[in-house]
C-alpha cells in the first residue's frame, strides 16, 4: 500500500495510491486532481504491506508523526507569544567584534 497526499498552496488537495513502486496510479482518493507546477505546500507519502500486522505499525508510526508535529506547534505558539526583538538593536550585554 502506498498513499501519498498533496496538499497545495491554494488549500487544494489531491490524494490518491500509486503500486508500491509509485509507478502506476492505481487510484484516486479524494481532492482535485494533480496540479503539475502548483506549489505542494504539505507533502504525505506512507507506504507499507497489505497485512494487518503493517496497516498497525503504519498506524503507530502516524501517532507518533501526529505528536510530534503537534509538539513543534505548541514551540511555534510558544515563538509567536514572546516579544520580539526591534530590528538593528542588539539585546543588553550583546556586542559586536573588534576589528583590527
Amino acid at each position: 500500500m502506498r498513499i501519498v497526499v498533496h496538499k497545495y498552496a491554494d488549500y487544494s488537495d489531491y490524494i490518491f495510491e500509486t503500486t508500491d513502486d509509485g509507478e502506476v496510479l492505481t487510484r484516486e482518493l479524494g481532492g482535485t486532481g494533480g496540479k503539475p507546477g502548483r506549489r505542494i505546500s504539505v507533502y504525505l507519502e506512507v507506504i507499507c504491506g497489505e497485512d494487518e500486522e503493517s496497516v498497525d505499525r503504519l498506524l503507530e508510526a502516524i501517532a507518533w508523526m501526529r505528536e510530534e508535529v503537534e509538539r513543534r506547534k505548541r514551540g511555534l505558539s510558544e515563538q509567536d507569544a514572546k516579544p520580539k526583538a526591534k530590528k538593528g538593536k542588539k539585546p543588553a550585554g550583546v556586542t559586536s567584534p573588534r576589528r583590527s
